[in-house]
């Protein structure tokens, strides 16, 4: 039973990622005397803001689930089943979350096939969990791990790692 249930959180996981270039010649000299222009400092992006992007597949961590398994066969099962499927899904899997909340997913489907839904995402007060709603089905995702360059999502035992795509 809890395969089946392992099965079927992963099917709702994948149904839904100084220097100046002006170089004086020898001799040459600046006027010192001028003000100088403060330099513009950037405030860092927020969740919402490095969340909005176009975020590709790049692995799948699988091992905290295997380890959720009691039974040596169903762990077996599974890694092969996963062993099986990350491949063809970090090809083809892709989150495109824009700012304005919309939202395009492309995901393996049970029958393994990758399907595109669109729908909305949103970010919990917190910044801990993002959701996404496709055809009226939210799916949330614990934030492992959120940078400019990786979005790594969790559902339930499974950790999926996104980078930007290119």
């Amino acid at each position: 039973m809890k395969f089946k249930n392992v099965m079927f959180a992963m099917a709702l996981a994948l149904a839904f990622s100084c220097g100046s270039k002006d170089a004086k010649k020898d001799g040459e000299t600046t006027d010192s005397t001028g003000t100088e222009t403060p330099a513009v400092v950037e405030k860092p992006a927020t969740a919402k803001e490095m969340i909005a992007k176009d975020w590709v597949l790049d692995n799948v961590d699988y091992e905290g689930a295997i380890a959720s398994f009691k039974d040596d066969k169903e762990k077996a099962e599974f890694k092969t089943m996963m062993e099986e499927m990350v491949p063809p899904m970090k090809t083809k899997t892709e989150f495109i979350f824009e700012a304005d909340g919309k939202a395009t997913v492309t995901v393996m489907s049970p029958d393994k096939s990758f399907k595109t839904r669109k729908g909305t995402w949103v970010l919990s007060a917190d910044e801990k969990t993002v959701t996404i709603t496709a055809e009226n089905e939210p799916i949330a995702f614990g934030i492992e791990e959120l940078s400019a360059d990786k979005l790594s999502l969790k559902q339930g035992q499974l950790i999926m790692m996104y980078v930007p795509k290119k």
